[in-house]
């Protein structure tokens, strides 16, 4: 699996993320959208202050720095709602922190729908390699019925304009992202057929989060489905990955044995919101976790013992429920980590595990087909 992802700016591995939510703004109205399942705590609709933004960026990279001496790339995910409607601050980040900050690489990857996207942009983010996800769902019809603007309106054709604009100026970062739904394969086979017709070499499928997501679902049909994704897109020279899987494959290829680390130990993933909040990704229940003006001097001391505190329940409940499962040294208790994020519950994480274990051993079964070399 390691080198089947093409035109992917820096090399996959342990992945090191930093997510600003630059705004909490979208121009996109879409059924199912996790983001704004944020709602609920308050955050209010407004754009992040360029300041937030630098003083996060800083402060996790004196983090890495002091507690993870050894890595040297940052995946900087910029994310909103839709960041391109703060694109001032974007602009002044790039030119501010570029690819290396105090030689710490930053790997710039920004989560856009495409409607806005322009060719000044595209001027500002080839020198930083910005690596644009960009949200697409199939062909014309399956794309509108879940990508669609305020005001109910279809989005595909302003959507395809900047993916024809990215090929006509040979831009060479580019994923597609899809909500997915393993029972309708023909929508995801869609992406797939796109995504290869554009020339596009990565589709990233989340799985769990479609508005049409079924609860009974069968973990083994769900499984194979992904795999039969996964290997369809590899023979259309397409390389898939999914959201609550990917780094678990990572590590599965990889033979990298996440769960010998404590959860104590493994560096903090934070996410930073709008208005100067932050979460804890190994915390996904618990947002916003704090203030970015807390942290310094006795503010940090106290947050890093309450998250201690957390992460060793959190590592019992976790044990307890994953120590048996054939792919927990892989995994280390991340697929249910990702899906609480994704959905703040903890309700069907049992089955979404089973059925990621059954795509995990169906792929398994297929490692040495040429379609993985």
């Amino acid at each position: 699996m390691p080198g089947y992802i093409k035109n992917f700016p820096v090399p996959l591995g342990r992945m090191v993320w930093l997510r600003l939510h630059l705004t909490n703004l979208c121009n996109f109205d879409c059924p199912g959208c996790h983001v704004f399942k944020l709602s609920p705590n308050r955050i209010p609709a407004t754009n992040m202050p360029y300041e937030v933004a630098e003083k996060a960026i800083l402060f996790f990279s004196e983090l890495m720095k002091k507690y993870y001496p050894g890595e040297k790339w940052i995946y900087l995910s910029i994310y909103g709602g839709e960041p391109l409607l703060n694109r001032p601050v974007l602009y002044k980040l790039l030119e501010r922190f570029g690819k290396n900050n105090d030689g710490i690489n930053l790997n710039w990857v920004l989560n856009t729908n495409g409607s806005l996207l322009n060719e000044e942009d595209l001027e500002h983010f080839l020198p930083n390699e910005v690596d644009i996800h960009m949200s697409v769902d199939g062909w014309e019809k399956k794309h509108n019925e879940t990508r669609r603007d305020k005001l109910g309106r279809g989005t595909f054709k302003r959507v395809m304009k900047a993916v024809d604009l990215i090929n006509q100026k040979n831009y060479p970062y580019l994923q597609f992202d899809s909500v997915a739904n393993p029972n309708d394969l023909t929508r995801i086979n869609e992406v797939t057929e796109l995504a290869a017709e554009k020339g596009i070499a990565r589709v990233h499928l989340d799985f769990f989060y479609s508005p049409d997501y079924p609860h009974d679902f069968s973990p083994e049909a769900y499984g194979q489905a992904y795999a039969q994704a996964c290997l369809y897109g590899l023979s259309r020279g397409v390389g898939t990955l999914e959201g609550t899987f990917s780094h678990l494959y990572l590590n599965f290829w990889n033979d990298y044995n996440i769960s010998a680390i404590p959860l104590l130990l493994r560096f903090p993933t934070l996410y930073f919101y709008a208005d100067g909040s932050f979460s804890f990704n190994e915390l996904p229940t618990i947002r916003p976790f704090d203030s970015i003006d807390s942290l310094t001097g006795a503010g940090l001391d106290d947050i890093w013992r309450r998250r201690a505190q957390l992460l060793l329940e959190l590592e019992k409940e976790i044990k307890m429920k994953c120590q048996d499962c054939p792919i927990f040294a892989y995994c280390g208790g991340n697929t249910r980590k990702l899906y609480r994020y994704h959905t703040l519950s903890a309700k069907n994480e049992d089955k979404i595990c089973a059925a990621v274990k059954n795509a995990v051993m169906e792929l398994a079964r297929w490692q040495f087909n040429p379609y993985w070399r």
